[in-house]
């Protein structure tokens, strides 16, 4: 497990947080996400939420956040420190279909292996609007990788980076050595 840190090179989002234990206690959301930005970490305790929603009974803290792209749901129990995570994937993950150490791999008759052409490919793809971007690149590679048709929503990428506020996507590619930036509003359908 790789845990963020000061100085961590990707945001977190905290989508939710419980402190409490079974159905009671009270919503730590902007607490957490404070924590979170500041330290990557959060030690549970009633001084860390200014109060004991439950008097003489142990709580825990639940939180569901997303980072990279990645949604995890974390729990720690109290006077514990709940550590945050980055996703783990590797370098071939990252890597669209026949594609590996940047190269392409060719298979019989000289054609790329995993039928990716060559061509464009996905360096970089963030999510949402106003600066609360979250990066999605994983997601896109595969999609492009797939050549599936998919839509710019908070369905697709599994959260809402900036709820009520209309989000973009915007795709770094690289072609012929070149690089540049495309934007899609949510709720175009889109095909990389």
């Amino acid at each position: 497990m790789v845990t963020a840190g000061i100085g961590m090179c990707q945001d977190i989002f905290v989508q939710s947080a419980f402190y409490g234990r079974g159905g009671y206690g009270v919503d730590v959301t902007s607490q957490v996400q404070e924590l979170a930005n500041r330290d990557g970490a959060v030690y549970v305790s009633n001084e860390t939420f200014g109060g004991d929603p439950l008097p003489g009974r142990r709580k825990y803290l639940a939180v569901t956040y997303i980072v990279g792209g990645q949604r995890f749901t974390e729990r720690a129990e109290e006077n514990q420190t709940l550590r945050f995570r980055m996703p783990e994937s590797t370098y071939y993950e990252r890597q669209p279909r026949g594609v590996y150490q940047g190269r392409i791999i060719r298979g019989p008759e000289g054609r790329p292996y995993g039928g990716y052409e060559v061509g464009r490919r996905v360096v970089r793809a963030v999510y949402g609007t106003h600066g609360r971007y979250v990066d999605v690149t994983a997601t896109v590679q595969r999609l492009a990788a797939d050549g599936v048709k998919f839509e710019v929503s908070n369905e697709t990428f599994g959260f809402d980076p900036y709820k009520g506020h209309g989000k973009k996507l915007k795709v770094t590619f690289e072609e012929n050595g070149e690089t540049f930036e495309k934007e899609y509003d949510e709720g175009d359908h889109v095909r990389l």
